[in-house]
């Protein structure tokens, strides 16, 4: 019929191990799979941010490194965490092997590498690299190592050529990937505590993240924030948390209080029902943020009424198609929680 698709031709755009992993991994057993370019693209990239992993952890490695397992000694918070969440990964793995559920498999290797090594604890990492105590900057470029060494076994059934690749690119202990063993589970490595600190400190970061965005505060200026909360054991933390922190934000920590400041603070909640709260002075102009905000909600105002009087008037919804009735509908949500948010700011910024 002339809609069929070669593979060779897909090989030759995105590899072989790009075509194995999608064709492995995004159909339960049994089922037929649906060819989708968009989904292809996807393991593509997936595959270069492996690439450019790989890349980070070489920069990083002396050539002189040999390939070791690790202990605990010497590790700070973040080295323990992706250890911690390695041995949570290779649990499911393992489980989803044995039942063939390779969707799964493929899923949780996924978001761990994607998520946890690439976007977090790689940057997390760069505390220690650029540290001057010695001990836990080799400590943390032997977890790197031992971490992508078990990743890319891990993902060897899957993307035979890259994996074998990148093993032989990096400290490693056989011949070949080929005749490696298959990662295990280390007991010593069940760390539930550090996983909810290391949760605590990605909410941090991410709540600062999205104060800077809300309020265009270039990642150049420094800033500022306290943590409003009751938890009289949360200024330790803080101070653990303080290096990753000035390193992924710019921010420098003013510890915790009981209550919100009255005026020129911006707010986000974080994990356990905290407020992080960011101090605005210096950082922008107040009064010009306070009349964009206004201008945005007389702006919202009118596109909700708009939509509320679409859908009320009768002849409307009588006679539109059913798509677009549903599509004002999804507009109005929309509009309405934007409200919410654009006034919520404005009151950060008014009160007091």
């Amino acid at each position: 019929l002339g809609n069929g698709v070669d593979p060779m031709d897909v090989i030759d755009q995105y590899g072989a191990d790009a075509l194995r992993f999608y064709l492995t991994t995004n159909s339960a057993p049994g089922m037929d799979l649906r060819y989708v370019p968009e989904k292809m693209e996807a393991t593509w990239n997936f595959i270069n941010k492996i690439w450019n992993a790989a890349r980070f952890v070489l920069m990083n490695t002396p050539e002189d490194l040999e390939y070791q397992d690790i202990t605990l000694e010497n590790l700070n918070i973040a080295d323990q965490w992706i250890l911690s969440r390695l041995n949570s990964v290779i649990k499911v793995v393992d489980e989803q092997m044995d039942k063939y559920e390779f969707v799964n498999v493929g899923s949780e290797l996924y978001k761990f590498i994607w998520d946890d090594f690439c976007s977090w604890y790689i940057e997390l990492s760069k505390v220690s690299l650029n540290s001057e105590n010695a001990q836990e900057k080799t400590a943390t470029v032997h977890t790197l190592v031992y971490v992508l060494n078990a990743i890319v076994k891990l993902l060897h059934p899957f993307m035979p050529f890259v994996t074998e690749e990148i093993y032989q690119s990096i400290p490693h202990a056989k011949e070949s990937i080929c005749i490696e063993e298959w990662p295990v589970i280390n007991d010593a490595f069940n760390l539930a505590k550090v996983e909810e600190e290391v949760a605590y400190l990605i909410d941090i970061v991410t709540g600062i993240r999205e104060i800077r965005a809300n309020y265009t505060i270039k990642n150049a200026n420094e800033i500022h924030y306290m943590i409003i909360s009751s938890d009289d054991q949360l200024a330790k933390r803080l101070e653990a948390y303080a290096p990753f922190v000035k390193k992924l934000c710019n921010a420098i920590s003013d510890g915790t209080s009981g209550e919100v400041a009255s005026k020129d603070v911006a707010t986000a909640t974080i994990k356990g029902g905290n407020i992080i709260q960011v101090s605005l002075v210096g950082l922008i102009n107040l009064e010009e943020e306070k009349q964009k905000l206004e201008k945005e909600l007389n702006k919202l105002t009118g596109e909700i009424k708009r939509c509320e009087g679409m859908l009320a008037n009768p002849n409307f919804v009588a006679k539109a198609p059913a798509a677009k009735i549903e599509a004002e509908k999804e507009k109005l949500e929309d509009y309405r929680k934007k409200y919410e948010a654009v006034n919520e700011q404005l009151k950060q910024m008014t009160q007091g």
